[in-house]
């Protein structure tokens, strides 16, 4: 018998391939925005100035494209966005059609690491940089661009925080733990939050949880895995996400 796949994204999205699985969609996190007002001055100042945007995640484009249009602030059709993922590539055409937006070429690597092999030749010791993402988040863009000479401004206009299982989730999770489930978990922030949904488990469902396999796109989220105890862990890029959920829901 397949396992159960538990989506834990806030608004994940289910690929056609996974449509003979069955899916559990269980969010660890829920995304609110977060208004910074002495950031948000700032930006009113600088906004003309910067040369592209860097949005992180569908979220980050969501929240800042509401965020500026509450501010009066118009996207200048010379300012470019750069983005990973499909996702957030159609969020930011969604607000504003009209602008350049740059995302990993087709034969590249779709993460932060083949974005910034688009953007590198653009980037000199004049380019002046704004990225968008949540109060907390990896710096690994950011210190590209600055070791490349940018000038770098990080606008945290979005929170996560845990979000609270109801009685019928964590019963959902329990149910399909008994027939072995795979995790895919997109934060080590979700990692804590899945930790902390299923502090009413028993010794043995707990570690009948760390022997379950987990998915991730990126080695940080790994680490973080295995360093609280889960045993089973795979690491794929976005593009070949899809195929190493199937070939892990096949698994034993």
């Amino acid at each position: 018998m397949a396992r159960t796949i538990v989506l834990t994204r806030p608004a994940p999205h289910i690929g056609e391939g996974l449509s003979g699985f069955s899916v559990l969609h269980l969010p660890t996190l829920q995304v609110t925005a977060h208004i910074d007002s002495i950031f948000e001055a700032h930006l009113r100042a600088q906004w003309p100035r910067y040369d592209g945007v860097m949005l992180v995640s569908q979220y980050a484009a969501h929240f800042a494209c509401e965020r500026l249009h509450d501010l009066n602030l118009s996207w200048p059709t010379t300012m470019w966005a750069a983005v990973v993922g499909q996702g957030s590539f159609d969020a930011v055409h969604q607000y504003l059609p009209h602008i350049e937006c740059l995302k990993p070429m087709a034969n590249d690597t779709q993460d932060p690491e083949g974005l910034w092999r688009t953007l590198q030749p653009r980037i000199n010791a004049s380019s002046r940089v704004l990225i968008v993402r949540a109060q907390t988040g990896r710096d690994v863009f950011a210190q590209h661009l600055i070791d490349q000479g940018a000038s770098v401004d990080v606008w945290p206009c979005y929170q996560r925080s845990v979000q609270v299982w109801t009685a019928g989730q964590k019963t959902s999770f329990r149910v399909a733990l008994t027939q072995g489930l795979v995790i895919v978990m997109a934060s080590t922030e979700g990692l804590h939050a899945l930790l902390a949904n299923l502090s009413e488990l028993t010794e043995a469902e707990r570690s009948l949880t760390l022997q379950q396999p987990v998915l991730t796109h990126h080695d940080s989220i790994a680490q973080e895995a295995h360093a609280l105890g889960f045993s089973r862990v795979r690491v794929a890029a976005m593009a070949h996400n899809e195929q190493a959920l199937i070939e892990l829901a096949s698994s034993d």
